[in-house]
């Protein structure tokens, strides 16, 4: 596949992408090394790098998730590569806006998409690396907002490691969550005093 989106079999290529993820979306998260590794290869040609993403970002409208976790945990960090192009940057967010936007209309629901690292992976992608307050402030009830009670727990001790290293802003919203957790789950205040 490494010279399959250089000139007409661009299309093919891409339908075939298309194709596939609309009908087997979990393939895109299954092979997440590969993708990530095909990204940097074509990284230099924007025509090619560009239709990556735009293949990636395909999704069945009853299930934009799958295309969702790859587009944050894969796609959103490696964009902000210096030698991505400035039109793949703004792809990258047009799109992920997009898929929010599918993700909120669909009757799913998305809090086992992300495992509680994933989320706090999230967290540093959008609020430190590539700041998107308003982006977070859409996706943080699809994936925290609607947990189980017992899942709380877990959440609460991942996101509680990350409180010294992160910076002033994301330090806030990790407090917000922790605040979160302690009113959901009661178990959570015996792990916040069993880590002082």
């Amino acid at each position: 596949m490494g010279n399959s989106f250089e000139g007409a079999q661009s299309y093919v290529w891409r339908i075939f992408l298309q194709i596939l993820i609309q009908f087997k979306p979990n393939i895109v998260n299954k092979f997440q090394g590969e993708i990530i590794s095909f990204m940097k290869n074509h990284v230099r040609d924007s025509r090619a790098f560009l239709n990556l993403l735009w293949s990636i970002g395909q999704s069945s409208k009853a299930d934009p998730g799958p295309a969702l976790k790859i587009w944050i945990l894969c796609v959103l960090p490696f964009s902000e590569q210096k030698n991505v192009s400035v039109e793949a940057k703004a792809y990258v967010v047009k799109r992920l806006r997009k898929l929010v936007v599918e993700a909120r209309q669909s009757e799913k629901t998305f809090f086992d998409l992300l495992d509680a690292e994933e989320f706090v992976k999230l967290q540093k992608i959008v609020l430190e690396e590539n700041p998107m307050q308003d982006i977070y402030s859409e996706l943080k009830p699809l994936f925290f907002g609607s947990l189980p009670t017992k899942r709380y727990r877990t959440y609460f001790s991942a996101i509680f490691g990350n409180l010294k290293e992160a910076k002033a802003i994301r330090r806030e919203e990790i407090l917000h969550c922790l605040v979160d957790c302690l009113k959901k789950d009661d178990r959570c205040f015996k792990l916040w005093t069993g880590m002082h």
